[in-house]
């Protein structure tokens, strides 16, 4: 009975252990998903430097715009001219920057929520496995008990049996006293 005892616990240590490992396993795959919402950061953060730089730019077209204006009308008319090109050609290209940023912002959106999601169910997963270690923790300590509870009744056995062996060893000893005694008295008689 004890070594099975002593099994059920060494099976419940292998099982803490395993739950151990399985949590440090979520804590990896949680500690990806910061470094992936990171690097998308980082990209956020440069697609909107760029746009900033685009916005900037296109503010100090318009107000070469304004200088030009003030010149020769012929002169206005093609500068006007190209400086329009020059300002389509920004818009165009703040256009496909702010399309950019809306995409990225979805990206990023899309990976928050995941990453929330994930966080979520890493969390369930780390209070199931706690929970499991808990129950684990409580068993060993009733096993533990148990042992203890056995050791001191096998020490108990032990004395009760050594206190029978010496009463045996006294009995012995005062019934040959006795076989003497009656060989002596024996021999007195035949005299």
């Amino acid at each position: 009975d004890m070594k099975s005892q002593l099994l059920k616990m060494q099976e419940m240590q292998s099982h803490f252990e395993k739950a151990k490992l399985e949590l440090a396993d979520k804590d990896r795959h949680l500690s990806n998903y910061r470094d992936e919402l990171t690097k998308v950061t980082g990209q956020y953060d440069q697609t909107t430097a760029k746009y900033t730089s685009v916005e900037q730019k296109l503010k100090q077209v318009s107000e070469e715009l304004k200088c030009q204006r003030h010149n020769a009308d012929s002169c206005r008319r093609g500068l006007e001219q190209k400086l329009k090109d020059q300002e389509k050609e920004h818009q165009k290209e703040l256009s496909h920057q702010q399309n950019s940023q809306h995409a990225l912002d979805q990206q990023f959106n899309q990976m928050k929520t995941k990453l929330g999601q994930e966080v979520q169910l890493a969390k369930k997963e780390y209070n199931v496995l706690q929970s499991e270690i808990d129950k684990v923790k409580a068993q060993k300590h009733s096993l533990e008990k148990d042992m203890e509870e056995l050791k001191q009744k096998l020490s108990r056995t032990d004395q009760i049996l050594q206190a029978s062996q010496t009463k045996e060893n006294d009995a012995r000893k005062g019934f040959e006293e006795m076989q003497k005694e009656k060989s002596r008295l024996s021999c007195q008689l035949e005299q």
